[in-house]
């Protein structure tokens, strides 16, 4: 059994992050979360340095059970960056839940 990632819950404090009347939703745990990542219907952002900030794109990624599979073109300026570099940040929206994945 893989051991479970390091996670880190930042509450929701400002009325602005759901909609209104909507209570506050417990911490969604690693098996749940692993669960939504599995369904392959997510909407994923990655997010690499670069020389002018950071580089932000949509792309495809695809949770393999121990770590994300992301599709790219060779020439593409975030398939570079990270050849160059390696560092990277995912966010995936979940629908339920948010997701960064550093």
């Amino acid at each position: 059994m893989a051991s479970q990632p390091l996670t880190e819950i930042i509450p929701r404090t400002h009325p602005a992050t759901r909609p209104p009347g909507e209570p506050d939703l417990p911490p969604a745990g690693w098996p749940e979360l692993e669960a939504l990542l599995r369904e392959g219907s997510a909407t994923t952002w990655l997010s690499v340095p670069s020389p002018h900030g950071v580089h932000v794109r949509p792309l495809f990624a695809a949770w393999t059970g121990s770590s994300f599979v992301l599709a790219s073109k060779a020439r593409a300026v975030k398939s570079r960056r990270l050849d160059g570099d390696g560092r990277c940040s995912l966010a995936i929206d979940l629908g339920r839940a948010h997701l960064v994945v550093e």
